[in-house]
């Protein structure tokens, strides 16, 4: 296995204290900031508070929930995070005391796992791809350090699509070999989370997926084949798991409702506040293109710029995107991310003998899945409601990681001095950024 270069871009040791400095910084915006200061969080945790004390959703249209202005709450999401934050957080507050409020625990169990799934990034080893350089786009995005900041529903979906990025690099490495019972449970179990959350990070599943049918391929071409008995029973295990966790709130629950899909358009359409209602839905950024709006429009021309919201609050747009940073940090930050994925692709070119027939699938595909995932939320902002947030692009971090930094192959070492000042420049943004909204305690919530 070829060695990461790793220790000449930051070392361990400066990786660790850039994971010490930016989980500091989440913990003060999570602990520093009022309830509902960011993006929905007031439904999140209305729905984490529910399943702190119940183990399924009520019937539709009860009226001890909280509804959005849309007409939906969490609750009936069928996303299990909720249930297992839920009880975690009640499980905290009888085990430690209510020192703090329960939204402040629903926070820092996502702190929690933005430290784990960093941690596990940087300790594991691939031929293909290094781990180690995704754990530093983690670090030098801080919208992505705010997400995990906050209680939502986001930070689990992007923590399990990495799980399962790492697990298919795991499988490519070992080559064309039974898989252990250990690693058959740990993927029904990254699948069946993956499956319980937001049906956006379904496009996460997309570069492992392609990885592995590639190595498939290969390996049969090859002549290299796995017995089809063990293969069936291990797949015929992943996929019981996998269902036994999405099924209940995704598919058991609304079974058990009858006429499901009437009574929650009723629901909706009873509980959506004037203007989101899908009956007379006047308000200017919901259906937009039935309100004759074109993609051009919609994607360049004020007050809508789909392109300038979206790239801003994939990087540093916080609160309800009205906290900003100053325009040179934007531009300066993609400026730096353009340019390591232009020198990760030109080095990537220069050395493609070096590199092998996996490592090219995946490098290739990774623009791939971010196009497909930015082209799904411009269709959603389009067709349902006009939300340009660059979480939604979060998804696809694991393709954007390899475009950037991803591949194994040494640099030469003025590519490797380049690489330096770029991450050490985006990292200083970084602490700038998100500093700066955790000192300034975005002040007030968002009316709910």
């Amino acid at each position: 296995m070829q060695k990461s270069d790793l220790s000449f871009l930051f070392g361990r040791g400066i990786l660790s204290a850039a994971l010490i400095i930016s989980t500091i910084l989440c913990i003060q915006v999570a602990l520093d900031t009022p309830l509902n200061a960011h993006p929905d969080e007031i439904m999140h945790v209305d729905a984490f508070r529910y399943f702190a004390a119940h183990w399924w959703p009520p019937d539709l249209n009860s009226d001890q929930l909280r509804y959005s202005r849309y007409g939906v709450s969490r609750v009936y999401s069928g996303e299990l995070v909720y249930l297992v934050y839920g009880k975690l957080g009640e499980l905290i507050s009888v085990v430690l005391g209510r020192a703090y409020s329960d939204f402040h625990v629903y926070r820092l169990l996502n702190v929690a796992l933005f430290v784990l799934t960093v941690a596990t990034i940087a300790s594991w080893q691939s031929s293909l791809v290094d781990p180690q350089r995704l754990a530093i786009v983690f670090l030098c995005i801080p919208q992505i350090q705010y997400v995990y900041s906050y209680a939502n529903y986001d930070a689990m979906g992007i923590s399990f699509t990495v799980f399962f990025f790492l697990w298919a690099l795991n499988h490519l490495d070992r080559g064309p070999k039974f898989l252990s019972w250990k690693s058959t449970v740990s993927l029904g179990l990254i699948l069946g989370f993956i499956l319980a959350s937001r049906k956006s990070f379904f496009i996460g599943l997309g570069l492992p997926a392609v990885s592995l049918l590639g190595s498939w391929i290969n390996y049969k071409y090859k002549g290299s084949f796995i017995p089809k008995s063990q293969t069936l029973i291990q797949l015929l295990v992943v996929v019981v798991i996998a269902l036994s966790i999405a099924m209940p709130l995704k598919v058991i629950y609304p079974w058990t409702q009858e006429n499901y899909d009437i009574k929650k358009r009723e629901m909706v359409e009873l509980r959506a506040k004037e203007g989101f209602k899908r009956s007379n839905p006047t308000f200017p950024f919901f259906n937009m293109s039935k309100k004759g709006i074109g993609y051009f429009e919609m994607l360049f021309r004020k007050p809508y710029e789909w392109v300038s919201k979206t790239a801003r609050s994939f990087y540093a747009l916080f609160g309800y995107m009205k906290i900003t940073v100053s325009w040179w940090i934007y531009w300066t930050a993609w400026s730096c991310i353009l340019f390591l994925s232009a020198l990760s692709l030109f080095n990537f070119v220069l050395r493609w003998k070096e590199i092998s027939l996996l490592s090219r699938i995946i490098f290739l595909s990774s623009p791939v899945i971010l196009g497909m995932t930015v082209v799904a939320s411009i269709y959603r902002s389009m067709h349902v409601d006009f939300q340009a947030q660059g979480r939604y692009l979060f998804c696809a971090i694991v393709p954007l990681g390899i475009m950037m930094l991803g591949l194994v192959p040494q640099r030469s070492c003025k590519a490797l001095l380049v690489e330096r000042t770029l991450l050490f420049v985006l990292f200083i943004l970084n602490i700038y950024a998100l500093g700066w909204v955790a000192i300034q305690a975005i002040p007030q919530p968002f009316p709910p």
